[in-house]
């Protein structure tokens, strides 16, 4: 398998994210090949993950947040779009909000059941 890996990499010229991608689908079926007894050891299974470099996720520039404002058609559009860049919160768990978990005087909305199902109060700006 770690041939067949390196031979993947350079004949199909790729990084070591898709490497390692294609190492976890190799393994989750061979790992059900053992489980249905179609075989019976894993060869995957030892094979440690492929380490990769993953560029940092750069934050949206004043110019492109108006631009998503601009193409926004409603006012309820806007403020979804201001309230999440805002708060940094998911789309689930804007989702989730319930008029009785925003403190208007604060600005501050308790999100209930966050990443880890934990619990926690994010505040918003003045526009949104």
């Amino acid at each position: 398998m770690r041939l067949y890996l390196y031979w993947y990499k350079t004949n199909h010229n790729v990084g070591n994210h898709t490497l390692d991608h294609t190492r976890i689908i190799l393994n989750t079926f061979f790992a059900w090949c053992v489980k249905n007894d179609v075989m019976t050891k894993n060869p995957v299974e030892k094979i440690a993950k492929i380490k990769f470099n993953a560029p940092p996720r750069e934050p949206l520039t004043m110019y492109e947040l108006e631009l998503i404002r601009w193409n926004c058609n409603t006012i309820r559009e806007k403020a979804l779009v201001d309230f999440l860049f805002s708060t940094g919160c998911r789309v689930s768990e804007c989702a989730d909000v319930k008029l009785n978990d925003i403190n208007w005087e604060e600005r501050s909305v308790l999100i209930r059941h966050g990443k880890g199902d934990k619990s926690r109060y994010v505040y918003f700006n003045a526009e949104s």
